[in-house]
Parts: C-alpha cells; sequence; structure tokens
C-alpha cells in the first residue's frame, strides 16, 4: 500500500517588510520568496519589485516523502549586485500541518533567521552497551557505553566559501568526548570510537548528547546542529546503527526575539541620541544666527531640544521596536497524507462514478456525483480537478462534464446568469481548460505575451489615470490626446495579434475541449432555443473570460512568463484583458456607459465579435465519432513535449582534472515521458537520446563543485549496470526547479532509482562532496526523487485521485446516511398514509349511494396513483443509489483497515525478531 503526501500552497502577500534600500526615511525593497521542504529548496516567487508590501498570489502542490518533518518559507531581497538578503522566515512543522485537516489560512509573523537556527544534516551513530566490563562485582554494577561516531551528512554552510571543517561533542552525564576535525567537506567521516561508563541504574534515564560544530581558527565555532539518543532504545550488546536529525539548540528563540525587539542595544540608543543631540544643536544654531526656519520647524527642534532626556530615549526605543518588525505573510497551506490501494479496490467506486454520467437520469435524481458535491470539505476546485482527471482516466470526460452542465443549466431560469457562480460545473470546466488545454493556450498566446514583455510600452486610456501615468513613467514628451491616442493605436495592434492567433487556432485547439464545447452549446439551445446568443456566451464564457483573459493578465500564473509583469507592462496587460473580456461577451457591454474611456476600441470589438461567433461555429463543428478517440488527455501520451528549453550541458570529456571556463555548452532540450534529448539549436535534428526508464536520480549540484549556480545532474544508468552523470546549468532557480520536477515525474515509476547521490563532482582522483577518492562510491547524500512540484503536465495517477474521492464521502458518511436513507423512511411513510387516506375516500363515497357515476369514484385514483407512483420511484431512486454508495465506502474502508492490520503485524514481527535475537545473544 502506497503513502501519498501532498502539501498545497498559497503564497498570497507580505506586508510591513523592512526596506532593503532605506537609510534615512522610508525606502522600497525588491522582495520574493523560497520554499524548502526540510533543507530541499524546492520553489521559489517571482520577485515583486520596489514594494514592502508585495502580492504573488503564487500556488503549488508539493508531492512530497512521507518522511518529511518541515515546511518553511523565507522571504528575502532581491540584490542585484551583491548576495540577496534574508529579511525572515515562516516555519510549519509536519505535525502542525497535519493537526489542520482543513488547512490553514492567515497572517504568519516572519521570524528572524540567524546562524543557530539554521540547521540541517544528519549524524550516523553506531551504538551499543555491556555491563560490569572493567569493574568486580565489588566495586558495583556499571555499565559501558560504546559509541562510533561514524559519518555526517548534507551539513549546514556558515561561510560563503561553502565548505565546512566539521567535529562533534559528546556528553553522557559528566563524561565528555570530542572527535577530531575533518575539513573542507559536508559530509566528514569519523569512524573514531568512544567508551561512557555510568551506573547502571541509570541506564532507563540517561541519554547520549551530541554537538556538531564547524571549527573556527579564530572566533567561537560555529553551531551545526545538536541532538540526543535515550540509552533505553539500546539492547544489550547489539549494535544499533543509525542516522539522526541535527535540530536547532533547544532555547526560547521567541522569547529571546520578543526582547530583541521591545528591548534595543542601549549601546546604540546612546551612540544615536549623542549623535541627534549634536545633529540639532547645529540646526538651533543656524536657527538663530539666520532666522531662516519657519515656526513650525522651530517648534519641532525646540521641542525636541527641551524634551526630558528619559522620554527621548523612550520615543527612540519605541522607534526601534517598530523598525526591527519583520513583518507579516499571508499563506493557504494544507497536507494531505493518504494510503493508497492497489487499483482493483477502487473500481467499485469509479463504476458508481461513471454510472452517474453514463445513464440517462432526471435532474432531480440524486447520483454519486451529485452526493459527493453535497458533503465535500475540500476546496470546490480542488475537487473539480480530481474529478477531471478520474474521467480523463477513464476516457469520459466529455460526458462528466456534460452531466454537470446539463444539471446547472437545467436549474437556471434567467440566461444572463448561465455559469455566472462557482458551482461544480463551472469550476470543473475551468481545470478541464487547465488539464488539457494548457499547450494550446501556451502556441496561441505566448508570442504575442513575450512581445508585450520585450516591448514594455507605455499605454493608458484612462483620461484619469493620465497625470499619474506621467508621474511615474516620466512620459512628458506627449500631450494627453497624443497618449490616449498613441495608447490605443499600440492596444490595436497587440490585439489584432491575439484575435488573429485564436480565430486561427481551430485545428490546434485538442479534440475533447471542441468536443466538450460542441455538448455544451447543444444543451444551451436546447434550454434557451428563443435566445440565440447564450449559445455562444456559453462557450466563450469559459474560453474568453475565464482562460484567455486571465492568461493575458497573469502570464506569470500560466507559465507564459517566469517573472510578474512591472507597471509599464501591468498597465498593458490588464486594458488587453479587459478588451478580451469584451469581446467574450461579443461586444453586449460597449456603449452601456461603463468605461466610456474605452469607446476608441469600440469599434475594434464589434469587428472581432463577429469573427469570434464564426471561430466558435468552427469549433463545435466536429464529428463526435473522431471527437472520442481524443477523450484521453493528449499531454500523457509518451511523445508529447513536457518541457523544452536551453540549457547550459557539461561536456563528457571534461571529466579531467581541468575545468575551463567553456567546458559547458549551450543545447537545447526536449523532455517527453519517454526521452530526454537535446540539439545544438531547436531546428537541429536531435543528435542525443536518452530514454526516461534508465534514468535513477536527478538532483542539484552544490554551487561550489564548479563554480556556477542553478546545476543540476542526471543520473543515468548504462546497459552495463555502470552510472553515468549528466550535468546541466538552467538560466536561474525557477527554471532549474521547474526541470527537476519534470523529469522526476517521468522517472517516478523506473524501479532502479537511487537512495543516495554525490551532490558534488569527482575532480583532481576525489569527489569534491565528501572527499571519497572511489569513483564509483556509494553517494554521500540522500535523493529527493519524491519531491516535485505539481502542474498542468502530472500525468494520470487513478489511484490517489479515487481515494481522494473516498476519503470526501467517509468524511461525510453520516450526512448521507441521515439525508437519504432516513428521508426514504420518511417518504415511505407519507406514501402509505396517502394510500390510507385515499382508501377511505373510496370507502366512504361508496356508502353515500349508487346513484354516484363510476368515472367520478375513479377520477381520484387516476390523478393519485400516477403521484404515488412517481414518488415511489423517487425515494426508492434516493434509497438505491445512497446505498450502494455507502456500501461501497463500506467496502474500502474495511480494505484499509486490513491493510492498515496487515502493517502492524509486519512490525509487530519485526520487532519480535530483534527481541529473539537479543535472547540468543544472551
Amino acid at each position: 500500500m502506497a503513502k501519498n503526501t501532498t502539501i498545497y500552497l498559497r503564497i498570497s502577500e507580505a506586508k510591513n517588510l523592512p526596506p532593503r534600500d532605506a537609510i534615512l526615511g522610508p525606502g522600497t525593497g525588491d522582495p520574493y520568496c523560497t520554499v524548502k521542504v526540510d533543507n530541499e529548496t524546492v520553489a521559489r516567487t517571482a520577485t515583486v519589485w520596489k514594494s514592502t508590501n508585495p502580492f504573488w498570489g503564487e500556488e503549488y502542490t508539493l508531492y512530497l516523502p512521507r518522511s518529511f518533518h518541515s515546511l518553511s518559507v523565507y522571504v528575502c531581497h532581491h540584490d542585484s549586485l551583491g548576495a540577496d538578503a534574508v529579511i525572515g522566515k515562516m516555519l510549519l512543522a509536519r505535525k502542525a500541518l497535519c493537526a489542520e485537516p482543513r488547512g490553514l489560512e492567515k497572517w504568519f509573523p516572519l521570524r528572524k533567521v540567524d546562524k543557530d537556527s539554521e540547521v540541517q544534516g544528519e549524524l550516523q551513530l553506531e551504538m551499543w552497551c555491556h555491563g560490569n566490563r572493567g569493574f568486580t562485582p565489588a566495586a558495583g554494577d556499571f555499565t559501558t557505553i560504546c559509541c562510533v561516531v561514524v559519518q555526517a551528512r548534507d551539513l549546514a554552510v556558515k561561510e560563503k566559501a561553502g565548505i565546512v571543517d566539521a567535529f562533534v561533542e559528546l556528553s553522557l552525564q559528566e563524561d565528555k568526548a570530542k572527535t577530531q576535525v575533518i575539513k573542507r567537506t559536508r559530509f566528514p567521516k569519523w569512524k573514531e570510537t568512544f567508551d561512557f561508563t555510568i551506573p547502571t541504574k541509570l541506564v532507563e534515564s540517561a541519554t547520549l548528547q551530541f554537538t556538531v560544530w564547524d571549527w573556527e581558527k579564530q572566533g567561537n565555532h560555529d553551531f551545526l546542529g545538536q541532538g540526543e539518543v535515550a540509552l533505553t532504545e539500546l539492547h544489550g550488546e547489539e549494535h544499533v546503527l543509525g542516522w539522526h536529525r541535527l535540530c536547532p539548540r533547544a532555547s526560547t528563540v521567541d522569547d529571546e526575539s520578543t526582547k530583541d525587539r521591545l528591548l534595543p542595544n542601549i549601546a546604540h540608543i546612546e551612540y544615536m541620541t549623542s549623535f541627534l543631540d549634536s545633529f540639532f544643536l547645529i540646526i538651533k544654531c543656524q536657527y538663530l544666527e539666520h532666522k531662516m526656519l519657519v515656526s513650525s520647524s522651530r517648534n519641532i527642534i525646540i521641542t525636541i531640544i527641551s524634551a526630558p532626556r528619559t522620554a527621548f530615549l523612550v520615543a527612540l526605543i519605541f522607534a526601534f521596536a517598530h523598525s526591527s518588525e519583520l513583518g507579516s505573510l499571508r499563506l493557504k497551506v494544507r497536507c494531505t497524507e493518504e494510503h493508497i490501494l492497489p487499483s482493483q479496490y477502487y473500481q467499485p467506486l469509479v463504476d458508481l462514478l461513471v454510472e452517474s454520467v453514463q445513464s440517462s437520469i432526471e435532474p432531480e435524481t440524486p447520483t454519486p456525483l451529485s452526493m459527493l458535491e453535497e458533503v465535500m470539505t475540500m476546496d470546490r476546485m480542488d475537487i473539480a480537478t480530481t474529478l477531471v482527471k478520474v474521467f480523463l482516466g477513464e476516457g469520459m470526460v466529455v460526458q462528466f462534464l456534460d452531466a454537470l452542465n446539463t444539471q446547472e443549466i437545467h436549474n437556471t431560469k434567467d440566461p444572463n446568469t448561465l455559469f455566472r457562480g462557482n458551482s461544480l460545473a463551472t469550476k470543473s470546466m475551468d481545470q478541464f481548460l487547465k488539464v488539457v488545454g494548457m499547450p494550446y493556450l501556451h502556441e496561441v498566446l505566448r508570442p504575442v505575451v513575450d512581445q508585450i514583455f520585450e516591448d514594455k510600452k507605455t499605454v493608458e486610456l484612462d483620461p484619469c489615470k493620465v497625470d499619474s501615468c506621467r508621474r511615474r513613467l516620466s512620459v512628458k514628451s506627449q500631450s494627453d490626446g497624443q497618449l490616449l491616442e498613441h495608447s490605443a493605436m499600440i492596444l490595436t495592434g497587440y490585439l489584432e495579434q491575439i484575435v488573429d492567433n485564436i480565430v486561427m487556432s481551430v485545428d490546434q485547439c485538442p479534440p475533447v475541449i471542441r468536443l466538450a464545447f460542441r455538448q455544451l452549446s447543444k444543451r444551451v439551445e436546447d434550454r434557451f432555443p428563443e435566445h440565440q446568443d447564450v449559445k455562444y456566451l456559453a462557450i466563450s464564457g469559459f474560453l474568453f473570460l475565464r482562460f484567455f483573459a486571465p492568461a493575458v493578465l497573469s502570464p506569470k500564473l500560466f507559465a507564459l512568463r517566469d517573472q510578474h509583469a512591472d507597471a509599464k507592462t501591468s498597465r498593458t496587460c490588464t486594458l488587453l484583458a479587459k478588451v478580451i473580456q469584451s469581446i467574450g461577451n461579443l461586444g453586449l457591454q460597449c456603449g452601456r456607459g461603463k468605461e466610456t474611456w474605452m469607446e476608441p476600441l469600440h469599434p475594434f470589438i464589434q469587428d472581432s465579435s463577429s469573427r469570434v461567433q464564426d471561430f466558435l461555429d468552427q469549433l463545435i463543428d466536429i464529428d463526435e465519432a473522431n471527437g472520442k478517440e481524443a477523450q484521453r488527455r493528449s499531454a500523457f501520451h509518451q511523445s508529447v513535449t513536457i518541457k523544452e528549453g536551453h540549457l547550459l550541458r557539461r561536456r563528457r570529456a571534461d571529466d579531467g582534472l581541468v575545468l575551463m571556463p567553456f567546458s559547458f555548452k549551450r543545447r537545447y532540450y526536449w523532455l517527453c515521458n519517454d526521452a530526454l534529448a537535446y540539439a545544438k539549436s531547436p531546428e537541429d535534428q536531435i543528435r542525443t537520446t536518452t530514454m526516461t526508464h534508465r534514468i535513477c536520480a536527478v538532483e542539484r549540484v552544490d554551487e561550489n563543485a564548479f563554480q556556477r549556480p542553478n546545476v543540476f545532474q542526471v543520473i543515468i544508468r548504462d546497459g552495463d549496470g555502470s552510472l553515468s552523470t549528466t550535468y546541466l546549468q538552467a538560466k536561474d532557480v525557477n527554471e532549474m526547479h521547474q526541470w527537476l520536477s519534470a523529469i522526476r515525474k517521468t522517472c517516478v515509476t523506473n524501479s532502479r532509482m537511487l537512495g543516495t547521490f554525490h551532490p558534488g563532482t569527482n575532480r583532481a582522483g576525489k569527489w569534491t562532496c565528501c572527499l571519497e577518492t572511489d569513483k564509483t562510491a556509494r553517494g554521500c547524500s540522500k535523493t529527493h526523487s519524491a519531491v516535485t512540484l505539481g502542474d498542468w503536465r502530472d500525468p494520470l495517477d487513478p489511484d490517489a485521485e479515487a481515494q481522494t474521492i473516498y476519503s470526501q464521502i467517509l468524511l461525510g458518511r453520516d450526512i448521507l446516511r441521515s439525508k437519504y436513507l432516513e428521508l426514504a423512511d420518511a417518504g415511505s411513510t407519507a406514501e402509505s398514509s396517502h394510500e390510507q387516506a385515499n382508501n377511505s375516500e373510496a370507502e366512504s363515497q361508496n356508502s353515500v349511494g349508487n346513484s354516484s357515476e363510476s368515472g367520478h369514484n375513479s377520477e381520484p385514483d387516476s390523478k393519485t396513483k400516477p403521484d404515488i407512483r412517481r414518488s415511489r420511484s423517487f425515494y426508492d431512486a434516493k434509497m438505491a443509489a445512497a446505498a450502494r454508495l455507502l456500501d461501497v465506502i463500506a467496502d474500502l474502508e474495511r480494505v484499509h483497515e486490513a491493510f492498515n492490520k496487515r502493517e502492524r503485524e509486519r512490525a509487530k514481527g519485526l520487532e519480535r525478531g530483534r527481541s529473539l535475537s537479543m535472547e540468543s545473544t544472551e
């Protein structure tokens, strides 16, 4: 049974960040965030320029190993000339995340980052014990604890040189010991043995404590981490070998940081007081001599100079306390841990979901799909994504969307409000377009978006914002009218390219999207035959208003750009998105008194609206038989390109002693599900191809290995079983993380993945990371193959998606049982009462007299019996659908319990075997 751990993280915004470049008075900064899981950096947001209250709005889905310990987000200031400055961080332990199944969404205060809190790595110890060694019985009962300090790995770097001179201190009760210093490596190996003797009666309560230090020739040693091992974990003379995670100091960091914020260094205050006294004295002398200062300034100066020193110190302390605040970060984070069963156990649940969209069911009739919507506790968007992937895997996504859309259309009375809410139907269509249509979106919009970002032209259509535009962008050479006219011309040029690309993209649009829109158009036309525009608006509402326009407005969020737009480009994108929305509305909003400053573009909007209608007619003109062949998501095909771009590749011939600057060559790479290939340029014939099933690790490389940033390695198993490594350099850290994640996903099912790797390179006969001289030595650091970023390129995982649906229904099982099964019982009772009342009425009518006509007596029966039959059918359908779904959920629950019981028994068996081994040894 597999175990999946997923973290959803949204980095929304920050506020009150301290300025980077402020010396006197308010200043600005260029903040960004990095995301770390334990010690591994997995993501980086874009940089927001010149802001202390930045907004990012970036979302990440992290697939992690179940053994991860913490998630941390660092806020940093970008520095183009020197090293980036870390403002602060927010850290959440795994236990805290798992304790909130619904997730957390709030403002988190940033914590100070210092050397002692930045701890990473592990220490390997081998320990055993035995009694009365070296002592006579008369001397008392003593136990000797033997400890071998074997090695450490992935230690934190405290110096810019990127090297560590590590040693370990051990202590047990009053006994202390220290290893030798191993220099210039983050992966030191000692293999030193130490003996500690303590009274046997203290073994149960004693702990061996260890601390790892970075040796400094001058000054204090740098703290690298600490930990402890309880002696109760030892079992006689059995050797216990294990890795122990290094932890920060066990001190009241929060209390100390609070004191630091409230009580700044008194020496600083005295210095600043003396400086300001001298400064204001000079100003006072100038005032008395020249009398040039205005009265308001004079009052301020006199007040400051004459104020009591104590009051001034209090004010200065307050100013220091306020200036030392690090700001806050708004996050939304949720951790999900699931046990994934084999596929066959989920098939009954998937079959029920498929039946919900296969059979012709009346809109009012409950189905497992509608019951899921009633009880789900996850975000509606997450459920929609899960369902879209489930039905993509089953080749039924069009039927699934058709069923939801039919229900939505049936419940809509006013065509003007159709698909305007955030129902499961609208969210499913949104996520369907993102999951399936992202390659299509990139093909249509990327050329124009790239041009917009490169041009960085100043545009503005709103006369009320022209002045602010001039002040912000220093546009002084044009009059207001010229600026508005020039802006309309620039926007029209961009819009012509966008609309041309869209209307000419019928053949590029995935057939499964065209088929889904075809069904949607048919359902809307049948529901609102008298409104001919509604069928176009329904499609354009999803395609233009919810897909194309948001992508133009925020290209970074749709992976069209790596960075957010600057002020100029952002305004251009905003105006273009407004026009695309108007075109998507078929120009119906033009001339209705809203944003009259858009009138210069109204003719273009009207002309483009007619072109868009023709485009939509062509888009839905697809043969249903051909469309069904494209039900499965085309992006999952083995030959479809997942990622491509330029990388710097280290030549294989450069494995020698000297690394030349030209040892990395620029190459163009393509990644598919089954192959990683490269050539000199995108137009050249592919020269070298590596099958992804041969990849056994994809990891980062230490920066000091090649004196280059953003280098990663792809380790490949050759046909003879030997390993070869290719080193690649990305243009920036974001690009590197994207390649790491994308390649890891293609080899997630490979059976021979490595557990360790070398984060350095082999140079001058030894590895730069661990100093091993054997080129084939086992890796010194753990691999991170399970750490990946979720995006639209993710392959389908039907079992994980089905497990998510099972978990949601399991949480709402009691609600379903009380609502549907009890309601069905109530309906049956009401039906019986109705029949009894009708029978009594018929008997009373017969007793009145035989002169009544038979038709008069039969009339109530003809009206009530169909109603009774419909009622009985309705309640029976409700009860049957709910009962079947709850039975399937109960079966899955029993299977989970059986697998968990088997795992517990296996763990007990291992423990029993260890105990027997100990007894035989004794």
